[in-house]
């Protein structure tokens, strides 16, 4: 039986540190301050809360017509109040906010177009990154004020929606209950991102190189094993 001889150091490894470049094509969402963020959002929640509660009535009825229905006896009839008038104020989820976005174009001809004025995403609730990544190219296409929230954000939304969670949240041209809300961040984002705007200076700054540090291993040869491959 033949064995294959080891030298000396073979199959270690030693820790090494690779500088390189960041993801040239990545762009940072643009994000508030904690204190402004939680103001921001706690005046939100409370905002779209009567469409949360609205849902939840809605969902407790419908479960006692069903099982009034299913017992055989013959369901109540209820008159279902009317939604709130905020509800027509604002869109919420991934798909109808790419819908709306895209849609901009065509709101001249339509005015039943959903049209935003202000986006909020929780992207550092979601994962992978990529999902949102339409969210903030449309934004940016079409002039829209866009912002990142904290970790967390979803639910906090979710629940005063009575959803599970919402990953991001439209506010439509003319809403009369945001206008706070938009009042307080306008200026904000307009100042933090250079998508909205003229430049200010002749000799805009550019961003900065981002450079990111990697952790790998590279395998310890032996000065014996350096001169084989030398030789080779």
């Amino acid at each position: 039986m033949s064995t294959s001889k080891q030298l000396p150091n073979e199959g270690k490894k030693r820790l090494v540190i690779k500088n390189v470049l960041a993801d040239p094509f990545k762009v940072d969402w643009p994000a508030l301050e904690p204190d402004v963020e939680l103001q921001v959002v706690e005046r939100l929640c409370d905002i779209i809360s009567p469409v949360g509660k609205y849902r939840v009535q809605n969902n407790v009825e419908a479960r006692a017509a069903r099982k009034q229905k299913a017992s055989g006896a013959t369901p109540k009839a209820i008159e279902k109040p009317s939604p709130p008038q905020v509800s027509t104020q604002f869109s919420y989820g991934l798909r109808e906010i790419i819908r709306g976005l895209s849609a901009k174009e065509k709101a001249s001809s339509n005015p039943t177009e959903p049209v935003f004025t202000l986006i909020l995403a929780c992207h550092e609730d979601i994962e992978p990154k990529i999902l949102l990544s339409d969210v903030l190219t449309l934004a940016v296409q079409k002039n829209v004020l866009v912002c990142g929230l904290s970790k967390g954000t979803t639910q906090k939304l979710g629940l005063a929606l009575g959803q599970s969670r919402v990953t991001c949240l439209g506010v439509k041209h003319n809403a009369v209950d945001f206008s706070d809300i938009i009042d307080m961040l306008t200026p904000i984002l307009r100042q933090k991102t250079s998508f909205w705007g003229q430049l200010t200076s002749s000799e805009p700054v550019l961003q900065r190189t981002r450079i990111k540090r990697l952790r790998t291993f590279a395998p310890i040869l032996s000065k014996t094993a350096d001169s084989k491959k030398a030789k080779k």
